[in-house]
């Protein structure tokens, strides 16, 4: 009992003491450095999502016109970039994945599908697109996004007015016959009688060109006011997949929602090419060629992505 007597004895100044005063302050002096603590990690958390958000929506009002020459209504167009910290190019792939799901949301069966045949067949067309367009075509990201830039004049003509002009007969002809196949006349159109345009080689040329006059644009320097992008997200195995494609137009004076339904329009087109895993770019850009098609697009209605959402 002595021996517990003597654990319990202590100087005044080791251990504990009798006035609790000194326990109290002790706590509260830890309570206050933990609720401070806190308080600061709240504020820098706060300080950095503040941040965060303001380079977002600078970078959004910065960007939101650019997305929008695709046809998009600018609702989708921010909210898009909201989700995708103001990154355009992972934006307009997540816009165009929603608006033509039915088409980019095929799968392909990989183990099928050699990576070597895909680069190979990838090199082999940009080296082709390379020697045609010249400057006019680029990889914009390596083996990610090509960009091809293009005059289009008949598209400047058709949303300038230019098409009123036009007579119902010469449309009429147009459409029956369509413009003299390119690939046709190089003795290369693999589509035979199922291709949009012309087949029937003219007799003799026509001594009697008149020169039509184009409408300008406002900008006057702007020598190619539209772009054809081809995009690979991911891991993508095109030309056995069908791409990320996107119409864009620099033409003011063409209604937005019109880009988005030729894109429709093109990504048809290659879902149909990648059935043969063929390269497609120089089938889009006659597509884009043809008048016909064109009016086509003018004339549907907008997209429900091209209008508010609801």
């Amino acid at each position: 009992e002595d021996g517990y007597d003597e654990l319990d004895w202590r100087a005044e100044d080791e251990y504990w003491t009798d006035d609790p005063q000194l326990v109290v302050e002790e706590v509260t002096q830890n309570q206050d450095q933990s609720e401070s603590a806190q308080s600061a990690k709240f504020t820098r958390y706060a300080a950095n999502k503040l941040q965060r958000y303001s380079q977002v929506e600078l970078i959004s009002y910065d960007t939101l016109d650019l997305l929008c020459r695709y046809g998009f209504d600018r609702s989708y167009c921010e909210t898009a970039l909201d989700e995708n910290d103001g990154d355009i190019g992972y934006a307009l792939e997540m816009l165009l994945c929603k608006c033509f799901e039915d088409i980019l949301s095929v799968e392909v069966d990989e183990n099928e599908i050699s990576v070597i045949d895909v680069q190979e067949q990838r090199e082999e067309e940009k080296m082709a697109l390379e020697s045609i367009y010249a400057e006019a075509f680029s990889e914009r990201i390596p083996n990610k996004v090509w960009s091809l830039n293009l005059q289009l004049t008949h598209l400047t003509e058709i949303s300038t007015g230019g098409a009123e002009k036009k007579s119902s007969t010469d449309l009429k002809q147009k459409q029956k016959n369509g413009p003299l196949c390119k690939f046709f006349k190089r003795g290369n159109c693999r589509f035979g009688a199922r291709c949009h345009q012309s087949h029937d080689l003219p007799i003799e040329p026509s001594l009697n060109l008149v020169e039509q006059s184009v409408p300008k644009l406002e900008d006057k320097s702007e020598e190619y006011p539209y772009e054809l992008e081809i995009r690979f997200p991911g891991s993508h195995k095109y030309p056995f997949q069908v791409p990320v494609i996107a119409f864009s137009s620099r033409n003011s004076q063409l209604p937005s929602h019109v880009c988005l339904r030729i894109t429709e329009r093109l990504l048809t087109e290659a879902q149909e090419l990648c059935e043969s895993h063929a390269p497609i770019v120089f089938s889009l850009v006659s597509v884009l060629e043809d008048e016909i098609e064109m009016l086509k697009c003018f004339t549907c209605h907008p997209h429900a992505y091209s209008l508010p959402k609801p």
